[in-house]
């Protein structure tokens, strides 16, 4: 029955190489050229300038005039002639204690703060759109695998239907090659709305706005599949991130702003002085008075302390919430590593014999079930555990990038280079 060598092309056991459209270091400049998220954060730091150049004004001066309503000698009203009452002063404030130096460092302690939660904002975006990338390029494989069986199943489902008059094969074999067939578009029904999704995230990430696909993914299987986070030290993953995390290094400058807050604090116990000069016309004990002026406020009852005292506790909070920062990173890269190892290692304990082995074992299936050595029952349960094998291992190659992923996340930079050419 010349029918059968048509059932399953099991050449589906091959990896296809795609057509490569677009690479993730393609990707991630698109990212970091249009993502909205990023454009809207280096304004704060354009505003956090702004804060800058503000501490670094003097004070303005304040000018102050008085004039004469009505001269009941002249008669006049707001005389402004000699013999009417004109008084005119300018006073500076001169803040001492180094209170404008301070408050210049604390506002660009906070412009560091803003540059570090940019990178930091990076970090996340990045990983998302990273995951994003790998999820649609090993989805679209295992649509690629659906859709190639699911061509082949229903041309031979055709082919038997033609035979079934001829008593050629039963019913029961047709029906249960249909249900094969609706599991795999049932499935690839609901995959296909995973790559959807995967591509709308994508294209939310990169703003893009176009209705249509995104083009084939690149992605060098061959120098992933070198990759050995077996070699990296644990430790050496800890230290590297307390250094390159942008989370640690806020919690390092808040502790900076919080200390120049507490100076800033007890500088402002230190009054200001104003000088000034004055010049009265008539309302002195000599015309045309001038005068040097000076005021300066006495520190009886309030010297700052509360907020001197709120400030050091604030400090102390800083401190204790940089060292949770710190422990919580070292529990994050553990987890991370321990994740990315086990991963790695179940893959290659598969990745160099498993497809072989199952490209050998189809054929033999293929051969036994066209000669009628095993019934379509016996084939059909091959056949599902064949896919389940597939999707299984799709996922594990899957899921092996995105254990080096969320490990490159928790240390802080690419220490696994997984868009390496």
């Amino acid at each position: 029955m010349k029918f059968y060598s048509s059932i399953f092309l099991f050449h589906i056991f091959l990896v296809f190489p795609p057509l490569f459209g677009i690479s993730l270091g393609e990707i991630e400049k698109q990212f970091q050229e249009r993502n909205l998220q990023l454009l809207s954060k280096q304004y704060d730091i354009e505003s956090s300038r702004a804060q800058i150049l503000q501490a670094r004004l003097w004070q303005n001066p304040t000018f102050y005039m008085e004039q004469n309503a009505y001269n009941w000698k002249t008669g006049r009203y707001f005389d402004i002639s000699p013999k009417g009452q004109t008084l005119v002063s300018f006073q500076q404030l001169i803040e001492l204690g180094g209170k404008r130096e301070k408050r210049i460092q604390a506002k660009s302690l906070l412009k560091g703060i803003t540059e570090y939660e940019l990178y930091d904002l990076t970090r996340a975006l990045k990983y998302e759109l990273r995951s994003a990338f790998f999820s649609l390029y090993y989805f679209r494989e295992i649509m690629d695998f659906y859709k190639l069986n699911i061509r082949s199943i229903s041309e031979t489902i055709s082919r038997m239907e033609k035979s079934f008059s001829q008593q050629d094969v039963t019913l029961s074999e047709i029906m249960r090659l249909k249900a094969i067939l609706f599991q795999l578009e049932n499935e690839s029904v609901n995959l296909s709305a995973k790559i959807q999704e995967q591509e709308d995230n994508l294209k939310l990430l990169l703003n893009d706005t176009d209705v249509t696909s995104l083009p084939k993914l690149e992605l060098n299987e061959a120098g992933l599949d070198g990759l050995e986070p077996v070699l990296l030290k644990i430790e050496d993953l800890q230290d590297w991130g307390e250094k390159n995390r942008p989370d640690v290094q806020i919690a390092e400058i808040m502790i900076q702003y919080e200390k120049t807050n507490l100076s800033l604090a007890k500088a402002e116990a230190i009054p200001d002085v104003s000088l000034g000069i004055l010049w009265d016309r008539q309302g002195s004990y000599i015309e045309n008075y001038y005068a040097l002026t000076a005021s300066i406020p006495i520190p009886v009852n309030d010297r700052n302390q509360g907020n001197i005292k709120s400030a050091e506790q604030t400090v102390k909070t800083s401190e204790l919430k940089k060292q949770l920062v710190k422990n919580k990173l070292r529990k994050e890269i553990y987890a991370a590593w321990k994740k990315a190892y086990e991963k790695d290692a179940i893959y290659k304990s598969y990745a160099k014999n498993f497809m072989i082995e199952y490209k050998s074992l189809s054929d033999v299936m293929l051969k036994n079930y066209t000669k009628r050595y095993i019934t379509i029952i016996e084939f059909a349960d091959f056949f599902d555990a064949y896919r389940q094998s597939m999707d299984q291992f799709q996922n594990l190659r899957m899921e092996r990038l995105q254990s080096f992923e969320n490990l490159n996340f928790s240390v802080g930079f690419n220490l696994l280079e997984l868009e390496k050419n």
